[in-house]
């Protein structure tokens, strides 16, 4: 096995697909090692799951670069367009500080603080 789990999940899925096809035609006596059926199902059920965390994360991560990208766009239309136009600053320059902006913002909020004003101001 090595170090990284994919590389795991296909050495094990290849190795079930070749004891499903190959080990049936010969007899148990020429066979040193037999994947034991439950052995088979314990793999199938963790190569499913990781499969499906992978699912979740890959849709978790599009997620939040779409909420990156929003809080980048209001950043940058509403507080750095309108003052960079001004200085006569190219779209450029405009986008960098906007990106600069953004991860101030980040690195600054404090999240609990700001989670509770949230809240208050989601509910009805």
């Amino acid at each position: 096995m090595s170090n990284n789990i994919e590389e795991d999940i296909k050495e094990i899925t290849d190795l079930i697909d070749v004891a499903e096809i190959v080990l049936p035609k010969y007899s148990t006596s020429k066979i040193t090692y037999r994947i034991s059926e439950s052995q088979k199902i314990a793999i199938s059920n963790i190569i499913n799951q990781h499969k499906k965390d992978k699912e979740a994360l890959n849709l978790l991560n599009g997620m939040k670069k779409k909420y990156k990208i929003a809080l980048f766009m209001i950043i940058r239309n509403s507080l750095v367009l309108p003052k960079g136009k001004l200085l006569g600053k190219t779209d450029k320059e405009i986008n960098q500080m906007s990106y600069e902006t953004l991860c101030e913002v980040i690195t600054m909020t404090d999240f609990k603080i700001a989670e509770k004003m949230y809240e208050e101001g989601k509910r009805k």
